[in-house]
């Protein structure tokens, strides 16, 4: 299936959504896409925009995927300043304006860093947050739950690749979905907030009651 610009960058999720799909807050959302001020001892300081998208108050499946590799970033615990070298330092070596959708980031919890292929087939990792120096030992993915294709990130599992629970902005408008079935989450939530039961509404979807309850874990996770 091909995916067109128009579709990951429709303007889809709510700051909140957003938030609550990647697993951090509204507030940070919002610093990162906008970018934010501060003081410091030689003055007044700005940091930019770690996401691509556009002002408006809904975020794009493209910076969705954006704020979720910061997030997973900073829950692996790499400082920020790493976290901006790192997208700086990938912008310069691989040539990307956007290199959160569209390079695979690894980390150890310190650095970030990308995995490269030599001529010969041997592998390295090159550290993004030291500005491109090499490392030359295995780290493993903190965003596995992405997808790539032709090298752009195109579905993301936001509750892990284990998970039913998709989000891909070709389907359902970008809304998240039961992936064996197509189902939203969204309307299995509604219909059990509506008074149906699990077992109702995995009879009349077609789904398992594992399904259903996953949906219902992702949508409603405070009530889970």
């Amino acid at each position: 299936m091909v995916i067109f610009m128009d579709d990951a960058e429709r303007p889809t999720y709510s700051m909140a959504e957003a938030a609550r799909y990647a697993h951090t807050s509204p507030q940070s959302v919002a610093r990162w896409r906008a970018g934010y001020g501060y003081r410091t001892q030689q003055g007044p300081k700005r940091s930019g925009p770690l996401t691509g998208g556009s002002a408006s108050g809904f975020l794009s499946f493209n910076e969705l995927v954006e704020v979720a590799v910061v997030s997973a970033a900073r829950r692996a615990k790499v400082p920020m300043s790493k976290v901006r070298i790192a997208i700086d330092t990938a912008r310069e070596l691989y040539g990307v304006e956007r290199p959160l959708m569209t390079i695979r980031f690894k980390t150890d919890g310190r650095e970030i860093f990308t995995h490269e292929r030599e001529a010969d087939g041997a592998s390295r990792y090159v550290n993004l947050s030291r500005t491109g120096q090499v490392a030359w030992k295995y780290i493993q993915d903190v965003l596995n739950d992405l997808e790539y294709e032709s090298g752009v990130a195109v579905r993301w599992w936001p509750e892990g690749i284990a998970s039913p629970i998709v989000i891909d902005p070709r389907i359902s408008f970008g809304r998240p979905y039961v992936v064996r079935r197509g189902v939203s989450t969204d309307a299995i939530r509604s219909r059990f907030q509506s008074g149906e039961s699990i077992e109702a509404i995995a009879d009349d979807f077609d789904l398992s009651k594992e399904e259903v309850e996953a949906a219902l874990r992702f949508e409603l996770p405070q009530a889970a």
